[in-house]
Formats: C-alpha cells, sequence, structure tokens
C-alpha cells in the first residue's frame, strides 16, 4: 500500500539526493515547509511524489501497529506529504481503524431475528464469511458462506435471512490461528477456516469475547502481510 511503482532513473536521483533530509527516519520531524519546498524545487514531478510514496511505505513498514496511536500518525503523515490515497491505500486504513475500535468498542445488544440460547446476546457481528472445514493447507472443505454473530458463550452462524446453520461455542475452541488466507478455529475433533474481507478481523474478535485464550495480536508476525501480500516483495525491489 501506498507505493507507486516507479523504476526511473530520475526516481533512483530523487531518492538519492534527498534521502538525508526526507526518509522513513525523518517524516515525522521534518517540517511541512521543507517539503513543500522540495515540491517546488521538483515542480510537483511525478518522480517525486513517487518519492513521498515511497517514503511513507517504506515509515509504515518500519512503525506498523495496530493501535489509534498508529493509525493517527499514518493519517497526519498522508495529508503532510499530499498523497492522493488510492483505493487499494483506503482499504489500508479502513480495515485498520475496524480492528482498532474493535478492540475497545462497546459491547452493546445487537437484536436478531433467530432464536437466542439462555441468556445469549449478540455483542458483535461479522457479516459475509466464508466458512470451511480445514483438514490443511491442501485440504479445505467449503461449507457456505454465512453471517456471524458472536454472543457471550458462542458464535451463531447463519444465512444472510438470519436463519441458524451452525454454531461454535467458545468452551469448543482450543486454539485460534492466523493466516494470511483465513483464521482457523481449532475445536479439536474438527478444525474451521473463516475467510473474510478484514483478514485479521475473527482473532480481534474472538480474543475479546474469549479472554481465557489469551490471544494476543502482537503475537503474529508479520502483521503487514494480512493486509497485503505484496509488501514484502515490492520491498525488495524498491
Amino acid at each position: 500500500m501506498f507505493i507507486r511503482h516507479n523504476l526511473s532513473q530520475e526516481f533512483e536521483k530523487i531518492r538519492a539526493d534527498n534521502f538525508h533530509i526526507l526518509s522513513q527516519y525523518t517524516i515525522e520531524k521534518i517540517s511541512i515547509l521543507t517539503i513543500r519546498t522540495l515540491d517546488k524545487k521538483y515542480l510537483d514531478s511525478k518522480d517525486f511524489y513517487d518519492y513521498k510514496c515511497w517514503v511513507l511505505f517504506k515509515w509504515v513498514k518500519q512503525n506498523f501497529a495496530i493501535t489509534e496511536s498508529f493509525v493517527a500518525k499514518l493519517k497526519k503523515l498522508v495529508k503532510k506529504l499530499k498523497i492522493i490515497p488510492r483505493e487499494l491505500d483506503n482499504k489500508f486504513i479502513r480495515q485498520l481503524e475496524e480492528l482498532v475500535f474493535t478492540t475497545w468498542r462497546p459491547l452493546k445488544d445487537f437484536p436478531v431475528k433467530f432464536k437466542l440460547d439462555g441468556k445469549d446476546k449478540i455483542k458483535l457481528l461479522q457479516l459475509n464469511n466464508y466458512f470451511h472445514f480445514y483438514i490443511n493447507e491442501k485440504d479445505v472443505e467449503q461449507i457456505g458462506r454465512f453471517d456471524f454473530y458472536y454472543s457471550q458463550t458462542q458464535i451463531y452462524i447463519t444465512t444472510k435471512n438470519q436463519i441458524i446453520k451452525h454454531k461454535i461455542k467458545y468452551s469448543s475452541i482450543f486454539n485460534v490461528i492466523c493466516k494470511t488466507y483465513g483464521t482457523i478455529l481449532d475445536c479439536g475433533n474438527v478444525k474451521y477456516l473463516i475467510r473474510g474481507q478484514n483478514k485479521l478481523l475473527v482473532y480481534i474478535i474472538i480474543s475479546r469475547m474469549v479472554p481465557t485464550l489469551n490471544l494476543d495480536i502482537n503475537n503474529i508476525s508479520n502483521l503487514l502481510d494480512y493486509f497485503s501480500l505484496w509488501n514484502n516483495l515490492k520491498d525488495k525491489i524498491y
């Protein structure tokens, strides 16, 4: 995200000439006046604009964290550098905001059409997830596409018309494993793979609803890969 494809000689020259002034190490401290001076020097050229995107990409790689402070700094730097986010960039920011919000949002009761067990109340929900039986990476059987409703005791898995098709009790979950292609729920005798638009959201929700599992998003390595598998490749190319 944020990086723009540019391998031109002019881009390389701009990077060599300005890295000591504007880089991932100085971007938070450098003044807006200095950046605008550089903009004028290069007449707002595409090569210099792409260099600013490269600097931001490197800063994201270096400082990435799923926290409110990171999101706030990122937005501030986008504005500071006068970068116009593309759809992929905006998607990255939206998904980050969704993850951060889910970690602390007040747990209110969502009204539903289906009957809940006992004293269950729906606290969080996630729509349009792909749901699979999981044996290994090469052996996955799709069950269907469903909406997930999280109560204080279990997950209700329903059709878009809120017809219950499956339930997963939290007490049956032994482990939650994040992969770049989805989240695996290890329930002992059976494992499920859940794939949604936001690949880390299931992990965040369950870490909040089932604190006894002691899940910590910060223990997952290469978190940025869950937003784009191209990040490491781009890092090597550029």
